[in-house]
């Protein structure tokens, strides 16, 4: 992978791709039951994505994504293209604004990140369509306490969407209380209210007695 935050300087244009390969295990519930049990994709991609820093809060970026996904065996839905290898095109873009205090643990601002992305192209009579939205508010109430709001939702648009694209609740997006639990289909919704206030404040800690460290 390569990433260059600051490619043109001139009109603030960045720059990453990545290329890689890997065996993604199969998180669908549908098709470990077409397959008779659990088994892994053996995925090559290529990724390029340019885009543009509007402002210090905004941006707005482009993807382009070939994928070669290659299953063990075929069955309907298990890829899309009728074979057990899929070799999928992608396209899409996105916007992005970002005005949370602190990324790692905000307690005051705005996170919103949009993407359409079209997929397939008719090339090996894949085609369809994903769109994300995730939206998240975070408000300070009084000097500790804080409660953020958050909506998230991802949907898919097509005659066939192969399994290994379905959206998913249970891995990288969870439900408090339901942290093991993992559900899918073409469609999925997430909300949710939460209340912050630390146990232990923040505090500094001062290392100056180690020599490589600056102080």
């Amino acid at each position: 992978s390569y990433s260059n935050p600051y490619i043109v300087k001139d009109q603030n244009i960045f720059l990453s791709t990545t290329f890689s390969y890997s065996q993604v295990k199969n998180k669908s519930a549908f098709a470990k039951y077409l397959y008779g049990g659990d088994f892994d994709y053996k995925v090559s991609e290529g990724v390029i994505e340019l885009g543009k820093r509007v402002n210090i809060y905004q941006k707005v970026y482009f993807d382009a994504d070939y994928s070669v996904i290659e299953s063990p065996a075929y069955f309907c839905r298990i890829t899309a293209s009728g074979t057990r290898i899929d070799h999928l095109l992608s396209l899409g873009a996105g916007y992005q604004l970002d005005t949370r205090d602190l990324r790692q643990f905000p307690r005051s601002g705005l996170f919103l990140d949009a993407s359409y992305i079209f997929k397939g192209f008719n090339i090996d009579n894949i085609n369809y369509k994903i769109f994300s939205f995730d939206v998240r508010k975070y408000l300070l109430l009084t000097e500790d306490l804080s409660v953020k709001a958050r909506f998230k939702t991802r949907m898919t648009f097509g005659d066939l969407i192969p399994y290994y694209d379905f959206s998913f609740l249970g891995y990288e997006d969870r439900v408090r209380g339901y942290f093991y639990t993992e559900t899918e289909g073409n469609d999925s919704y997430l909300t949710s209210i939460e209340f912050n206030y630390p146990l232990i404040k923040d505090f500094e800690v001062i290392i100056n007695f180690i020599p490589i460290l600056p102080k």
